[in-house]
């Protein structure tokens, strides 16, 4: 049986279930440098402001298994990792 991998950038997630607002805070450097809406920015802390959440991953994961042959041995599969965070899938059928 061949092996497939799903990869994404960890992002996802804070896209996915959305981000409370928080302060960041300059640890390894003496301050964050970026570039804002002025130039370059220099300071030690800055507060984001958070954002809703727009969930999307479980919806991408269904819709690409509706038209993929094969696509109940990909959800059997998903279903049965162990140790991962994942939530379960529906049949492709579904």
């Amino acid at each position: 049986m061949k092996r497939a991998q799903v990869e994404g950038h960890y992002t996802q997630y804070f896209i996915d279930a959305g981000v409370v607002p928080h302060k960041i805070t300059a640890k390894k450097a003496p301050r964050l440098v970026f570039q804002g809406r002025r130039g370059t920015v220099f300071a030690r802390q800055v507060h984001h402001r958070g954002f809703r959440a727009r969930p999307f991953r479980r919806r991408a994961a269904e819709e690409g298994l509706r038209n993929t042959p094969g696509a109940q041995i990909i959800i059997d599969q998903w279903n049965g990792a162990k140790g991962r965070n994942v939530g379960g899938l529906k049949s492709a059928g579904k």
